[in-house]
């Protein structure tokens, strides 16, 4: 049938092919398009009125995308000129546009970017009272103008109101409120600095800035206060408030993400001994449809297969001829078995190191090119290593030049800051000194380019490695907003643009799209999605933050470990439902608990918290570390003697064994290590009969035989307990893949019972889980994907226990506390993405690893208030959201007494008066002894026959005919009309008011005896218009009260905020966030290299 044609088609074509449908299923096309009915639809943009074969798609692709609004409209617009071809467009669209968000659930603050410029020129007006001869955008006005190369707000003549709006209510004596309003369009926090003058070494007098803590202080309390205002004033307006909804509406809430079904695909030539599960298939069916692809799938889903058979699918169907695979260097020969594993007919070329040296490198290139292999492994650092053409680099430098020419341009002919030119100049004197650099290289070097390779699709495995790409911010000093690059990261941007740019599809694989920072997220849409975020009117991140994110203060151990304070982090999410929806249209999200992996349970539901107790050594430690962060704050010491980043390090040291750092301290028989290798000794003697094995992760103090450290000191005590030596391994042992495969095969068949690792070198590709029954995290990651990557090796098929131990150890009172916090705030971010749960309209702890890291942190600090914080907060975050909900009814209602009530109640009041005067007319035209009526110039005295005549007439009525006149009966005019929804005519009754009688077409008698019970009955009409009017008053009466009616629960809600002000005095919030002067920078920067030197290993990136 033409069903199983259209599925034979999709999987041997990729697309709707009539011919070959027709070869199959011997019908017309016309007849093939009716069996199919829903199954395919029309595309207007492709339709060709001379050839109906072409245009047509599967319903899941055309009932999808990222503007159905658009779609809705253009469908419309086809079927005003065929309805019979695209009326069931507009059918099967309308139920599918998203339902309307209503202004009381979209967050906008100050800067958002969609919102129009005039509306915060608007609000600044209105709040400080701006004289009206400045309201304009003139030389001599006050007017806040956006510049969109830079994302940049600037407020013209700004300090020209001295006003005591601006002076004092809004602004403070340091700065005016005109400049507070620029810095919060800017998202950025107000600091006020005083000018110290200082004579520098040589004798020279200069001038340097420090933060004015206590002004800073003031005028953030009133930022803060306009902020506010501007939240009660935006969607005041009813107005301002309904353009506002349906802009935001348009931009961010016309999605349909589309449900790929890969049951239709036969996949030949797969291997018979891999049976692909279904959310495989459907990753295959999403890699096929063209666009770029995200397959965050959780660790053990199975993403190497689904590339594989993605890849070989786009090669089988046309849709690429070569395919390359970028993946980490250790699994390239791992990942070319699993192609060969699928796929045994596969070319696939392998690329290794030796490849790649200098005297081989342009020999390999050609045999990419030019062989017919369409498979291509490579390790990542080979595959950065594989460069952009200088031509291609220049062009895309030299479009970054014209838009900085374009925007000196625009800020010369506003008359803007000096200082803003002069920034722009040196940023475009930065690019052509590139420029030129590129040029010189570029005669020295001759190899193929990545553009001559032929590579027409790309997948990038474990992709999160590529996620420091330079985010450039406005916010100063906010942590989770990362502005450091690398060049993997630069490099991968100009591949994937490439790409872009010549519609090659992209397939990025990881398990932690999202690993560390909130600008992750972006980086991928970036990657990915740079077409969709352009459409949605954002070109740069502050941009996307200005409409999804939020810089949010809140609650963080001092990293000292004694007391709190308050923390700026960019960490929360707002409008997040229509971030999904945009991040999803490439994203497949598999989670644990949507893929059902048969994996091991973990003993007791959740990992085991070990905390153990300080030694008073540890204390003291603590107490001067408490003092040396002070005079690091204080900056009695300068950052490139001691600095934060160093004694965070120390910190995390000291926490683990004071030894690392002071091998004279004494041994701590009840200390982290001591009490790991008793749990590991219990779980060995437990599982001696099958040979159970455990996994120990510590990213700190490796092995080296120099100095103490954990590595060693964990080995000497397990073998204290009776482990034998040859049973206990650590991963550095293994210095190449072959050693390092051999090492796994040990803890696979039981010969290794303790492996001691790092999460860079035993995390992902690390498949020892058959005999693993305890996993130990000796330290605690700095981010939450270590986590989940560590436990991954656990937690996975394939493993013979049902029921496995997860130990997490901390140490009170030290920096472990801290630790765990950072994953605490890292965590809330990532759970908000990875997860199959409907996300709310703000963040909130969604996930089961949130709130056990929330418990980590609780028990590892000592202090039972920090319980009652995380409580009252998310009490007042619940109340907020029913505030919230208050509000917007309140704003619903005002629309509808501004919109719905006043013209209804004018409707009925006509209504009214019209049935008042008809029945004056009907009075003064009594009906007769005998029935008489005049129809089209006939006089009846039968009512029969009268009907008779107006169902004959009748049928000369048509949708295209004008209405027609019967005639006149008891002063009301009579006339015959055809009803478009019913497809009948009726009969139209018209004096002062209009009124309408059913015509049946076989029954004359009963047409007239209609007709004048329309006129009889006037008086009930008009007590039911009474009524109905006396309803609507009484509703509008109702609606007035609702809106003056406060939120009920406001008193509950402002007792929570006091008590939440409370703890964080309590907690030592008082103060806020550290405000860092830029001059430290460099300072903080040059400090890295020292840094380095009590790090035993680098092997990973630290953000604190």
């Amino acid at each position: 049938n033409a069903h199983d044609a259209l599925t034979l088609t999709i999987n041997n074509r990729g697309f709707i092919d009539f011919e070959y449908m027709r070869g199959l299923y011997n019908k017309t096309y016309e007849e093939i398009i009716a069996e199919l009915g829903d199954e395919i639809f029309l595309d207007p943009l492709n339709y060709d009125q001379n050839d109906i074969s072409k245009g047509w798609v599967i319903k899941d692709e055309y009932l999808s995308g990222n503007d159905v609004r658009s779609k809705l409209t253009l469908a419309k617009a086809y079927a005003e000129k065929n309805p019979q071809l695209f009326s069931r467009n507009v059918a099967a669209l309308e139920k599918i546009i998203p339902p309307l968000i209503e202004a009381g659930n979209i967050k906008v603050k100050l800067g958002t970017h969609w919102i129009d410029e005039k509306y915060f020129n608007q609000f600044m007006y209105e709040l400080l009272g701006t004289p009206s001869w400045r309201r304009n955008d003139t030389p001599q006005g006050i007017y806040a103008k956006y510049n969109s190369y830079n994302s940049t707000w600037t407020i013209r003549n700004k300090s020209s109101d001295k006003s005591s709006n601006a002076t004092q209510i809004y602004g403070t004596q340091r700065i005016s409120a005109y400049a507070i309003i620029e810095e919060s369009l800017n998202q950025k926090d107000v600091v006020i600095k005083d000018a110290i003058p200082y004579v520098t070494d040589s004798g020279k007098e200069s001038v340097k800035y420090v933060v004015n803590s206590r002004e800073t202080a003031i005028a953030r309390a009133q930022q803060e206060k306009i902020r506010n205002a501007f939240q009660s004033w935006i969607f005041k307006d009813a107005d301002r408030r309904a353009d506002l909804v349906n802009k935001y509406n348009i931009l961010f809430n016309s999605t349909v993400i589309r449900s790929y079904d890969g049951s239709r695909l036969s996949l030949p030539n797969l291997s018979p001994n891999f049976k692909p599960h279904k959310h495989q298939r459907d990753a295959v069916a999403k890699i096929l449809s063209g666009g770029n692809t995200l397959l965050g799938y959780v660790v053990g889903a199975g993403k190497t297969a689904s590339m594989i058979m993605g890849a070989y699918e786009q090669i089988r169907l046309g849709k690429a001829t070569k395919c390359m695979f970028a993946v980490p260097n250790h699994i390239t020969k791992q990942f070319a078995h699993d192609i060969y594993s699928l796929y045994p007919d596969a070319k696939a070329l392998i690329v290794t190191d030796k490849d790649f040296e200098k005297s081989n490198r342009q020999r390999f290139l050609s045999r990419i090119a030019f062989s017919d292999v369409n498979m291509i492994v490579i390790g990542h650092s080979q595959f950065e290593r594989i460069m952009m053409s200088p031509i291609y680099q220049k062009r895309i430098i030299e479009k970054q030049i014209d838009d900085i020419l374009s925007a000196i341009s625009q800020v010369q002919m506003e008359k803007g800051e000096r200082f803003t030119i002069k920034q722009l100049e040196a940023e475009k004197k930065k690019l052509e000194t590139k420029i030129e650099k590129l040029m010189d290289t570029s005669k020295k070097d001759s190899f193929i380019t990545f553009e001559e390779l032929g590579i027409d699709s790309i997948f990038i495995d474990e992709a999160h490695n590529y996620k420091n790409c330079a985010v450039f911010s406005k916010m100063r000093n906010v942590a989770g907003i990362g502005n450091s690059d690398s060049q993997k990261a630069m490099d991968m941007l100009m591949k994937t643009t490439y790409f872009n740019e010549n519609h090659l599809p992209i397939t990025f694989a990881t398990g932690t799209p999202i690993s560390n920072t909130m600008t992750e997220m972006y980086v991928m849409q970036r990657y990915l999605q740079p077409d969709t975020l352009i459409k949605a009117g954002i070109r740069c991140f502050d941009e996307w933050a200005s409409i999804f994110g939020e810089t949010q203060t809140a609650l963080e151990l001092a990293p000292e470990g004694n007391g709190y304070r308050l923390k700026t982090r960019f960490s929360k999410f707002h409008n997040l439902p229509e971030l999904m929806q945009m991040f999803k249209q490439v994203a497949d999200i598999r989670t644990s608990d949507m893929v059902k992996l048969s994996v091991p349970k973990i003993a007791g539901g959740t990992p085991h918290i070990i905390t153990v107790q300080p030694t008073e050594d540890l204390l003291d430690w603590i107490r001067q570390g408490v003092q040396r962060c002070q005079d690091i704050r204080n900056r009695v010491v300068t950052p490139d003697v001691d600095n934060m980043l160093k004694f965070t390090l120390e910190a995390k040291l000291a926490g683990l064994d004071l030894r690392i750092l002071n091998p004279q301290s004494p041994f701590n028989p009840n200390g982290k290590i001591a009490v790991c290798a008793k749990k590991i000794y219990m779980h060995y003697s437990e599982t001696n009969a099958d040979k159970g094995v455990q996994i120990v992760f510590c990213d700190s103090s490796t092995p080296n035989s120099e100095r103490f450290n954990a590595y060693d000191e964990l080995k000497r005590l397990c073998i204290e307990q009776g482990i034998k030596a040859d049973e206990v391994a650590f991963i550095h042992d293994a210095k190449s893949d072959k050693e390092k495969e051999e090492l796994f095969s040990k803890c696979r068949n039981g010969e290794i019972r303790v492996l001691i690792g790092s999460t860079a070198k035993c995390g992902a590709g690390t498949n020892i889980q058959e005999r693993l029954i305890a996993l130990h995290h000796l330290d605690c990651p700095y981010r939450p994907s270590d986590i989940e990557q560590r436990e991954g090796r656990i937690l996975r098929q394939g493993n013979n226990y049902p029921e496995v131990h997860i130990y997490r150890y901390v140490t009170e009172k030290s920096f472990d506390a801290y630790l765990w916090n950072i994953l605490v705030t890292k965590q809330r971010f990532i759970s908000q993405i990875m997860t199959s749960k409907s996300p709310q309209r703000e963040s909130e702890d969604i996930d089961e690893a949130v709130l056990s890291f929330e418990a980590v942190k609780a028990q590892a600090s000592g202090d039972p208030r920090i319980i009652e914080k995380m409580n009252v907060d998310n009490e007042v975050s619940k109340l907020q959201i029913l505030k919230a909900a208050h509000l917007n009814q309140i704003y619903q209602l005002q629309d509808e007494l501004i919109h719905k009530y006043p013209p209804q109640i004018e409707r009925l009041k006509q209504m009214q008066q019209s049935i008042k005067d008809d029945i004056i007319l009907r009075n003064n035209n009594p009906a007769s002894d005998e029935f008489q009526i005049k129809i089209y110039d006939t006089i009846f005295d039968n009512r029969e026959n009268a009907g008779k005549l107006i169902i004959a007439l009748a049928n000369k009525v048509t949708d295209k005919s004008p209405d027609l006149f019967l005639g006149l009966y008891r002063g009301f005019k009579l006339s015959l009309h055809f009803n478009q929804f019913t497809s009948l005519a009726e009969i139209f009754v018209d004096a002062n008011g209009h009124y309408i009688a059913d015509l049946n077409p076989s029954n004359g008698y009963g047409n007239i005896i209609r007709i004048e019970n329309i006129i009889k009955g006037l008086e009930d009409k008009l007590e039911k218009v009474n009524q109905n009017l006396a309803e609507l008053m009484q509703s509008k009466q109702t609606a007035e009260a609702a809106i003056a009616r406060p939120f009920e629960q406001e008193d509950e809600l402002q007792r929570l905020l006091v008590r939440q002000a409370e703890l964080n005095s309590d907690l030592d919030l008082t103060e806020t966030a550290d405000i860092i002067d830029e001059s430290d920078l460099e300072l903080a920067q040059n400090a890295k290299t020292q840094v380095k030197a009590y790090e035993n290993e680098c092997e990973d990136d630290l953000e604190i």
